[in-house]
C-alpha cells in the first residue's frame, strides 16, 4: 500500500494550530454565560426599581389615607354629618368652617382636590367651594360618564376605603384621577352617612415608574412598558400614553415573580412585585431581545475576537512551523543529495527517510569495522616485517604503526625468534602461516 509522502512542515503545523482551539470550550462558556447573567441582572434591576416604586407609592398612599382619616374624625365634619335639611344659619356657618379648614389638608401637588360628601343635606364641601350635589354636579364636578345618582351611589357604597380610576372634570378642568374614597359612618357601618374623596393626580403617580426608563422601559411596542394594577386587576397608571395598554395575564401568580410570556410572536420578560399594604401589583414588561441586546453585542464581539485570534494563530502556526522545520528540511535535502536514490533506503515521509538513512549508516559502519578487524593480522605482520628490516625512522612512527596494528608490548625484556620458510605453495599457505603466527597461546 503506497502512502502519500508528507513533509515535516505538515507535521509541525497541527500541534501549533490545535493550541488555538484548546480554549474553545472556555470561550463557548464565556459566550453563553453572559446571556444568563445579563438576563438575571435585568430581572434584578427591574425588581429593584419596582420595589422602590412600590415603597414610594405605599408611602404616598399612606399619607393620603392618614389625611382622609384626620378628616373623618374632625369634630366639625362629624357634626355636619348629623345635620338634616333645611339648614339653619348656624348650620351654614358650621359648613363654612369645615370649608375653611380644608386648606390645611390639600398640602401636596399629588392631590387635585378633596371632596367631603354629606348625605343628608346633599352638599359637597371642597377647599375652594361648597355646592349642592343634585343641582351643581354637572357644573362643579363630572365623574367620568356617571350621572349624579350613579356617582353618589359609588361614593356612598357600604364598603371600606377603595381607589377608583376615572377621568374627572373638576369645575372646568378635565384630569385623569385616581380617587381615594373613605366612607364616613355615624351609626351602622352598613349605611355610610357621607364620604371623603381625595382626587390624586394620575400623572404624578406615574412618575414612580419613571425610574424604569433608565432600564430601557419606554413606550409599549418599543423598549417595553410598565403599569400598576389594584388588587382587582384594574389599571391604576402606566407608562403607556395615547395608545391601548396591553395587560399581561399573570393568573395564579402573586408576590414577586419573573416569567416569560409570548405576545404577538415575540418573547417578553415580565417582572412583578406586589404590595403587602394594599395588594397593588407593579409590573414591568420588556422584550427579551432588548434585555439581551448587550449580551448579543458581547457575543458578537467575542466571536469577532475569536475569529481574529484563530486567523492570527493559524498564520503564526504556519510561520513557526516553517521556521522550526527549516533545519530539518535542510538536513533532509543534504541526505538526499549525498545518499542519492540508490541508497536502498525506502521511506514514505521525511522522518522515515532520516531513520532509514541512520540505520543504513550504522549498518555500513559495522560492516566496515568488521572488515578492518579482519585486516589487523596483516597490519601486525607488516609491522613486524618493518621492525625487522629497521624501516621505522623514529620511535613516534613505530608507536603509531604499533597502535594501528593493535599490538601491545608490556615488559622489560623480550625474546625474538626467526623462522625461515624456504617456499610457499601459494597465497593460501601464506595466509595460513600468518594466521598460525598470530594465534594466542
Amino acid at each position: 500500500m503506497v502512502r502519500e509522502r508528507r513533509n515535516c512542515l505538515s507535521d509541525f503545523s497541527p500541534p501549533i494550530s490545535l493550541s488555538c482551539w484548546f480554549r474553545y470550550p472556555s470561550t463557548h462558556i464565556c459566550i453563553i454565560e453572559p446571556v444568563h447573567v445579563i438576563e438575571e441582572d435585568a430581572k434584578q434591576a427591574n425588581f429593584s426599581i419596582l420595589e422602590q416604586s412600590k415603597d414610594i407609592m405605599d408611602t404616598r398612599l399612606m399619607e393620603v389615607e392618614s389625611l382622609a382619616t384626620k378628616i373623618s374624625v374632625n369634630s366639625k365634619v362629624l357634626h355636619v354629618l348629623t345635620l338634616q335639611g333645611p339648614l339653619k344659619d348656624e348650620d351654614r356657618y358650621l359648613v363654612n368652617e369645615v370649608n375653611q379648614e380644608m386648606d390645611q389638608y390639600a398640602t401636596t401637588s399629588l392631590i387635585h382636590d378633596i371632596h367631603i360628601m354629606f348625605k343628608y343635606i346633599d352638599m359637597i364641601v371642597t377647599p375652594s367651594t361648597i355646592f349642592n350635589g343634585q343641582r351643581d354636579y354637572n357644573v362643579y364636578l363630572k365623574y367620568g360618564d356617571l350621572n349624579y345618582s350613579e356617582w353618589w351611589q359609588l361614593l356612598t357604597a357600604p364598603k371600606g376605603p377603595f381607589f377608583q380610576v376615572s377621568q374627572v372634570r373638576i369645575i372646568d378642568k378635565d384630569r385623569q384621577s385616581v380617587t381615594y374614597v373613605k366612607p364616613l359612618f355615624l351609626g351602622s357601618p352598613q349605611q355610610p352617612d357621607g364620604s371623603v374623596a381625595v382626587y390624586l393626580d394620575e400623572s404624578k403617580l406615574r412618575t414612580v415608574l419613571g425610574a424604569l426608563k433608565f432600564n430601557n422601559i419606554g413606550e409599549q411596542g418599543g423598549q417595553g412598558w410598565a403599569y400598576i394594577t389594584d388588587s382587582e386587576g384594574r389599571v391604576i397608571t402606566s407608562t403607556v400614553q395615547g395608545k391601548p395598554l396591553t395587560v399581561v395575564p399573570l393568573d395564579g401568580l402573586s408576590g414577586r415573580v419573573s416569567v416569560h410570556r409570548q405576545m404577538d410572536g415575540q418573547d417578553y420578560i415580565v417582572s412583578q412585585t406586589e404590595s403587602a399594604y394594599n395588594g397593588w401589583r407593579y409590573v414591568a414588561v420588556m422584550p427579551s431581545g432588548t434585555v439581551l441586546a448587550k449580551a448579543v453585542y458581547i457575543r458578537n464581539l467575542i466571536w469577532l475576537v475569536i475569529g481574529g485570534y484563530v486567523l492570527f494563530g493559524l498564520a503564526a502556526a504556519l510561520y513557526f512551523a516553517y521556521r522550526n522545520s527549516k533545519p530539518l528540511r535542510e538536513l533532509i535535502e543534504t541526505i538526499r543529495e549525498f545518499v542519492g536514490a540508490d541508497s536502498g533506503v525506502k521511506s514514505h515521509n521525511d522522518y522515515e527517510l532520516i531513520q532509514g538513512t541512520f540505520s543504513e549508516l550504522i549498518r555500513r559502519n559495522e560492516s566496515l569495522r568488521r572488515m578492518m578487524d579482519s585486516q589487523i593480522p596483516y597490519l601486525q605482520a607488516a609491522f613486524m616485517d618493518r621492525l625487522l628490516r629497521g624501516d621505522f625512522k623514529n620511535t613516534e612512527e613505530l608507536l603509531a604503526v604499533q597502535t594501528q596494528a593493535h599490538l601491545q608490548f608490556n615488559g622489560s625484556r623480550f625474546v625474538a625468534a626467526f623462522i625461515r620458510f624456504q617456499s610457499f605453495r601459494g597465497e593460501e599457505d601464506q595466509a595460513l602461516v600468518v594466521k598460525e603466527l598470530s594465534a594466542q597461546p
